[in-house]
């Protein structure tokens, strides 16, 4: 089911009618023939209940990778259901933009290598920084992790929840939310820009004993001002007040009188401060660079839930039981993690949807001979070939290549 997942995602179903007649599975090739599809399902809830073990069996096989501080990449994302039968499943802040369908959120924590470590499946209505609270105990009592840089993004991060961090002697580079009032002190604070590259300058300020890192992108700065400018134009040419609905992000600019739009001066000047403008709290002492461009690595983490959403094609969800709905998000997990290795293992130019094409081209046919079973394969082409070495592959014994 994983690897059917990474090279053609399909239906439990689809996949057990696919997979039975096509693939060769050498010397188990009686199991293939009596398989069952309640055999899929059942392998699901024992996928379900030792989920944990795999998970921190996978870490320790590549701890030996972690000589020095780890640096890991959490986050949050949702995915939705369309049916309304679905355990666990509720309504809550919908990342694909589909309020209107009950979800669960899945947390992820990945390495510096955009290998998954571990995930969890929550309740749709759960908060990002609940999620990032549970994971700051995981890494530790889970995994023994006793030195990591845990990074993520605005939106997961509280007071109670930086406290938990630093018991746990971890440390963080974490975004900060603009409104806050620590942060509003921390921008207001002399300090001399340094210059990462043409769209990134930082500086670092002390507020209290906190450490922030403000960053500047000048290019953003200009995106965001045209934007904002192309919205106040807009909304000087709205006449119906009565059938106009505002965003979030319009409900910001504007005063709603009885009969007109009067756009908030004040609050737009005060927004202009903050243009092209994110701030960091950490408790590391990596220099400041250091810190804004391992914040920019969130797009690792990022760039995982795009492949879960895409390439993995987490949904549709064809189950409704809790069980099997936290057993097919495994199964992606595992998927992602099999893709992840393949690829640092195979170095640059591979990725799973290359390594798929080249191995496409080898074909097994058996033949039956005096009184003996062989295997005729197709002439290995060179890309196969480097695949072959690269991997480590071994061919099964009376195998005739033609």
């Amino acid at each position: 089911m994983v690897l059917a997942r990474l090279t053609d995602p399909k239906s439990k179903l689809a996949t057990f009618n696919e997979w039975r007649d096509r693939y060769y599975f050498g010397d188990e090739e009686a199991l293939s023939k009596t398989l069952d599809l309640h055999d899929y399902y059942r392998a699901m809830d024992t996928l379900s209940d030792t989920l944990e073990s795999i998970e921190e069996s996978l870490f320790y096989e590549r701890r030996n990778l972690f000589s020095n501080t780890e640096i890991v990449f959490f986050d949050t994302t949702s995915t939705y259901f369309e049916g309304d039968k679905e355990e666990i499943a509720s309504f809550g802040h919908s990342k694909d933009h589909r309020g209107d369908r009950k979800q669960v959120v899945i947390s992820l924590v990945v390495d510096e290598h955009r290998i998954p470590i571990t995930h969890k499946v929550w309740e749709g209505n759960t908060v990002d920084r609940k999620a990032f609270s549970e994971t700051v105990k995981e890494l530790k009592d889970r995994f023994g992790v006793k030195r990591a840089i845990l990074v993520a993004d605005r939106g997961c991060v509280s007071r109670d929840i930086i406290e938990a961090v630093e018991e746990n002697n971890l440390e963080y580079i974490v975004g900060m939310r603009m409104n806050l009032i620590e942060v509003k002190e921390a921008l207001l604070q002399e300090g001399e820009y340094s210059k990462v590259s043409d769209n990134l300058y930082v500086k670092e300020v002390k507020v209290g004993a906190n450490r922030y890192i403000v960053c500047f992108n000048p290019e953003e700065a200009m995106y965001e001002k045209e934007k904002r400018a192309n919205i106040i134009a807009h909304l000087k040419e709205v006449t119906n007040v009565k059938n106009f609905i505002p965003n979030r992000e319009i409900k910001k600019l504007i005063k709603l009188e009885s009969n007109r739009i009067k756009i908030n001066e004040e609050k737009i000047k005060e927004l202009e401060k903050y243009d092209g403008m994110w701030v960091l709290l950490t408790n590391t002492t990596l220099p400041k660079v250091e810190v804004a461009e391992h914040y920019k690595e969130l797009w690792k983490i990022e760039n995982s839930f795009e492949t879960i959403k895409t390439f993995l094609k987490i949904r549709p969800i064809y189950h409704y039981r809790e069980r099997r709905i936290k057993a097919h998000i495994a199964l992606i997990f595992l998927a992602l993690y099999s893709e992840r290795v393949l690829e640092n293992l195979l170095g640059n130019g591979w990725n799973y949807r290359r390594i798929y094409s080249v191995a496409q081209s080898l074909k097994l046919v058996r033949l039956n001979a005096d009184s003996k079973q062989y295997l005729m394969r197709t002439e290995l082409k060179e890309e196969m070939k480097l695949l072959i070495r690269k991997l480590g592959i071994q061919f099964p014994k009376r195998l005739i290549k033609v």
